[in-house]
């Protein structure tokens, strides 16, 4: 009978991970267009200059890792034997891209305007709405996308 249960709770991990990562598919584009809007509006505030640059490039790169990273998982495909490496891979790489996404508030003007501190906002609430739903099937990840 345990050994039921294992098979049985192996197969639902391993289709949880399925899941998680057919519903992460795009998110990297989604957290690129973030990154572009917040540039653009801090732009227009006259904020940073080359840090603001440098921190989407550094987006960008992770983006693009994440990118890679899912087409490895598409080309191997997932099954019981690397699922569960996959996922912590895909995990940590996605955690890289929230912490990036959250390091752009230190790059906030001493005092923008309240419009951009509300486009700011709707934009971090977006990225974190996004984000839980898409990682649902895992929630110690989607809870960590709200730090």
């Amino acid at each position: 009978m345990s050994e039921n249960t294992g098979e049985r709770n192996s197969r639902i991990r391993l289709e949880r991970i399925r899941t998680f990562f057919d519903n992460t598919r795009g998110n990297p584009i989604f957290a690129i267009a973030s990154g572009l809007v917040f540039v653009l509006l801090l732009s227009n505030e006259g904020s940073g200059g080359s840090a603001l640059w440098i921190w989407l490039v550094l987006l960008v790169f992770v983006c693009s890792l994440v990118f890679g990273f899912e087409w490895h998982v598409r080309r191997s495909g997932l099954a019981f034997a690397n699922a569960q490496r996959f996922f912590v891979i895909r995990a940590a790489l996605g955690s890289l891209v929230m912490l990036l996404l959250g390091a752009g508030v230190l790059l906030l003007p001493e005092s923008p305007s309240h419009s951009t501190y509300a486009l700011i906002f709707i934009l971090a609430i977006s990225v974190v709405s996004a984000s839980n739903l898409s990682c649902s099937t895992v929630f110690p990840y989607a809870a960590l996308s709200n730090l």
